[in-house]
C-alpha cells in the first residue's frame, strides 16, 4: 500500500512549509472485541488484517476483518505508536463475488447493516476515556463498495477505534490519514508488527524466518 497520499502547502507568516499526508495505522498493532474464525477455509478475520497494507477486498484470502456474529458492540483499535494530527480514516470495503448484501442486510427493522451507524474514537492514553471524532450513520451504496468510504475524523490522537452499534463488524482495510508537517516521508511502524505470514521488523535484523517481510 502507499503511505504517501499527497503534498499540502501552507503559507506561514515566515513561508511556505510542506505537509504530507500519510496512513499511521500502517502495519501498527490492533486489537478487537472479537475475532471471526471459519474451519471449513482456516480463515480469520483478525484485526491486523485491516493494516496489513494489501487491498485485497475477497475475505477469503485471508486479508479482511471481521467480528462474529454474536459480538453486539464490536470494535477494532489500532495504535498509532504516536499522537498524529488525524485528518481522516479511510475504509476499503469487502467486495469478494461483488455481493452487495455484505452490507446492506436488514434484519431486526435494518439495525444490523455490516458498516452503518458506526463511530470513531480515538485518545491519547491508555485509559479508557475517549472521544468521537467521526460519525458513520448510513450504509455503503453499490458505488461506495468498489470505491470504499472516507470518514472526516479531525483531531490529535494516537489510539483510533472504530465501534459498531450492532453485530457483524467489517471491512478489509483501514487507513488513518495525518498531516506531517515538513517531513520527506512517512513515519514507519515504531515496533514490529506480525499478521498471517506477514511480518515488519523495525530492526532490520531480518527476524522473520519462513514469513514474508513487508519492509
Amino acid at each position: 500500500m502507499e503511505q504517501i497520499r499527497s503534498f499540502s502547502l501552507f503559507y506561514l507568516s515566515f513561508g511556505y512549509v510542506s505537509c504530507l499526508l500519510c496512513n499511521v495505522a500502517l502495519h501498527r498493532p490492533t486489537t478487537s472485541t472479537s475475532v471471526y474464525y471459519t474451519d471449513a477455509k482456516n480463515i480469520e478475520g483478525n484485526a491486523c488484517n485491516a493494516v496489513d497494507g494489501r487491498i485485497s477486498t475477497n475475505f477469503w484470502r485471508g486479508s479482511c476483518y471481521r467480528s462474529v456474529d454474536d459480538d453486539h458492540y464490536p470494535s477494532m483499535t489500532v495504535d498509532l505508536g504516536d499522537i498524529y494530527d488525524i485528518q481522516h480514516v479511510d475504509f476499503a470495503l469487502r467486495e469478494d463475488t461483488l455481493r452487495y448484501e455484505y452490507y446492506s442486510e436488514c434484519f431486526n427493522d435494518c439495525k444490523s447493516e455490516k458498516l452503518s451507524n458506526f463511530k470513531i474514537y480515538v485518545r491519547n492514553e491508555t485509559s479508557s476515556h475517549s472521544k468521537v471524532c467521526g460519525f458513520y450513520s448510513d450504509f455503503p451504496t453499490s458505488d461506495d463498495i468498489g470505491k470504499g468510504i472516507i470518514v472526516n475524523c479531525s483531531s490529535l490522537a494516537r489510539y483510533v477505534r472504530v465501534k459498531k452499534m450492532s453485530e457483524d463488524l467489517q471491512f478489509c482495510e483501514m487507513k488513518v490519514i495525518a498531516n506531517i508537517p515538513s517531513a520527506s516521508s512517512c513515519p514507519k511502524p515504531p515496533q514490529s508488527w506480525y499478521c498471517r505470514d506477514l511480518c515488519y521488523d523495525v530492526n532490520g535484523s531480518n527476524t522473520c524466518p519462513q514469513m514474508i517481510s513487508v519492509e
